[in-house]
């Protein structure tokens, strides 16, 4: 089960599948806080600019940064 309050990059994908995209992720982000505050808007760009293509991967980290936006 994932933790929605998970803050580590690399510990956040691993709780969501989705450790394929951890390096690009790690180098581009400090913290899965700053990921959500810059894409809450448009996961498109966070899609396009971590080279996130597969279509269940886009659902799974919909679900992640949109259930993580709720608790705050």
């Amino acid at each position: 089960m994932a933790d929605w309050a998970e803050n580590n990059i690399a510990t956040w994908v691993q709780d969501w599948g989705l450790q394929q995209y951890q390096d690009i992720l790690v180098r581009n982000y400090d913290d899965v806080d700053q990921i959500c505050s810059l894409h809450k808007d448009d996961l498109n760009v966070f899609f396009d600019d971590n080279g996130v293509v597969d279509e269940a991967d886009q659902l799974t980290f919909t679900h992640a940064i949109q259930g993580r936006q709720a608790l705050t």
